[in-house]
């Protein structure tokens, strides 16, 4: 099928092109925060985390300390020192590891304080939540799957205990021990919102700026093509685009408006077809595999072309160059009326050098002559002055006469 969106440039689409976001992208700069991958996002999302997640644990212990028995305060210091190890850990370049123990961390610290403290009827049972939204956050809709799918198994198993009468039994918390665990709990919620929303905002201003440098990149690709474009339909030399297609079929996808004049014949029907179909005076020369390889290896190939079927007759001057790998541009003019000018005026000066040749051995032969005919006119005047001076009847005057008569009759 063509491609008549380039009035004069028909090109048969094969493979999808590129679109032009998508051959501008490695042009495109990436803006702040956009550019760096998942480990440094999950890095910065888990430090800011591992910072919420201590400030919450000290508060609580402030808060909380003179309500708490030894076994919470034991519980919590463990988890504040967690915090620092997963700290650790990250700062040494672990950060997906640290990022699974310190969700570990937190799913097992709420679950042994549900085990140890009377199940859900601790203000603890809440703080599930924050590991399912920390799983969110960190590791996306996979981590939430799991996160949720590893915290519903626990709070089943935590409420068969407590029905069955396994768990411990826990003396009531205290009023301000009870608040610092709500608020512990909603601090952490609320932290990790407003730092993904934050993180949701800072992607939001990147993507803009990267929509509005792109859309200026387009705006400059479609100035660049209409140039481009302007320049192929208004060349003067015939420009063929080829492609290879596996194995080794040189397929012809298009053609300027120059290239259909200078071989006179449409290429719509000749588009699509191998060069051996196309132009079958190439069959048998060295012009479809030098096509060939280029398309396969960068580079460029020059020379003169003379064909003699229906579609190229003449003479022309070829410049075949690769576009991209497996592309190809052939760019070709008709030199026959020139090389058939140059030719008759080789043949014009080789029959002025005969004529200046001819003319100079006419004059060698004039001036020869000229100076025989002064000896002759010397000879002959001074046989006649002998003739003259012999008697008729002298022997001489044969010799005398015969010299005159050869004389006279030059």
């Amino acid at each position: 099928m063509e491609d008549s969106s380039v009035p004069g440039l028909r090109i048969v689409r094969g493979e999808p092109m590129p679109t032009l976001t998508e051959r501008a992208r490695p042009l495109i700069p990436s803006p702040a925060g956009q550019g760096e991958g998942d480990g440094a996002r999950l890095a910065r999302l888990l430090n800011a985390f591992l910072l919420l997640s201590g400030a919450v644990t000290s508060a609580f212990l402030v808060l909380a300390w003179s309500q708490l028995n030894a076994r919470t305060r034991l519980l919590t210091g463990v988890m504040l020192a967690a915090l620092l190890g997963i700290a650790a850990l990250a700062r040494g370049g672990w950060t997906r590891l640290a990022a699974f123990f310190y969700l570990g961390g937190l799913w097992l610290f709420v679950t042994l304080s549900l085990w140890l403290f009377g199940g859900f009827q601790t203000p603890a049972a809440s703080s599930y939540t924050v590991v399912a939204l920390a799983a969110a956050l960190l590791f996306g809709v996979r981590g939430t799957a799991v996160a949720t799918a590893v915290i519903v198994v626990s709070s089943v198993g935590v409420a068969v205990a407590d029905l069955r009468g396994w768990l411990p039994v826990s003396p009531p918390s205290g009023t301000w021990a009870a608040l610092a665990v709500f608020l512990a709990s909603l601090l952490s919620i609320v932290g990790m919102a407003l730092y993904a929303t934050a993180e949701l905002r800072r992607a939001i201003t990147g993507l803009r700026a990267e929509v509005e440098e792109r859309r200026a990149i387009e705006a400059r690709l479609r100035e660049s093509e209409s140039r481009v474009r302007s320049i192929v339909e208004s060349s003067p030399m015939g420009i063929h685009l080829y492609r290879l297609e596996e194995p080794d079929r040189l397929v012809l996808t298009g053609s300027n408006p120059a290239g259909e004049r200078i071989l006179g014949t449409p290429m719509g029907r000749l588009v699509g077809r191998t060069i051996e179909e196309a132009f079958p005076a190439l069959a048998g020369t060295e012009v479809p595999d030098r096509y060939r390889r280029l398309c396969a290896e960068e580079g460029s190939w020059r020379n003169e072309v003379t064909c003699g079927d229906d579609h190229m007759r003449g003479t022309y001057e070829v410049h075949a160059f690769q576009t991209a790998p497996g592309m190809m541009a052939v760019m070709f003019l008709d030199v026959t009326e020139r090389r058939q000018a140059e030719e008759e005026r080789r043949r014009l000066e080789e029959q002025l050098r005969q004529a200046q040749k001819m003319e100079a051995v006419g004059q060698l032969a004039g001036g020869v002559a000229h100076d025989f005919n002064n000896l002759l006119t010397a000879i002959i005047t001074c046989a006649r002055m002998v003739q003259e001076e012999l008697a008729p009847n002298h022997p001489a005057q044969p010799d005398v006469a015969e010299i005159l008569a050869s004389g006279e009759s030059r």
